[in-house]
């Protein structure tokens, strides 16, 4: 019976063995398959990605605005009461319907983010206050 036990468990491993093997040759080959398909696909240049990214900005229409005076980067409520109080003057100023805005910064930066035309992203340009208009991702 100690034979018959270690034929039985000889033929077991060599089963084990060479379905491992098989295994391995078959996970080799869709390895190579999946490379073969990556390397086959039209590659994306840089100016596509680029043109794509500021069409899809563009399209939303959403920007971030930064005020010049950033002296005080303090985090207080009074600097943040400041910082509102000149976001609602722009926004009063240049005529922008407050229900565009997306976000104030009024701590270590100060601005806002909001959907803008094109008007009133050049208008927001010229503005004195202003430091910077940029797209927002």
């Amino acid at each position: 019976m100690n034979s018959y036990f270690i034929s039985t468990l000889r033929i077991f491993f060599i089963i084990i063995i060479a379905l491992t093997s098989l295994l391995a040759c078959e996970d080799e080959s869709l390895i190579q398959n999946d490379t073969e398909t990556l390397n086959s696909r039209p590659s994306v240049t840089g100016k596509q990605v680029k043109a794509a990214n500021q069409s899809i900005q563009k399209a939303e229409g959403r920007y971030m605005v930064l005020f010049k005076d950033q002296a005080e980067r303090s985090i207080s409520q009074q600097a943040a009461n400041e910082a509102r109080q000149r976001i609602q003057s722009v926004f009063s100023d240049l005529k922008i319907n407050s229900d565009s805005l997306i976000h104030e910064y009024l701590y270590v930066s100060k601005g806002f983010a909001a959907y803008l035309s094109d008007e009133q992203v050049k208008a927001l340009e010229s503005d004195p206050r202003v430091k910077t208009v940029v797209p927002d991702f």
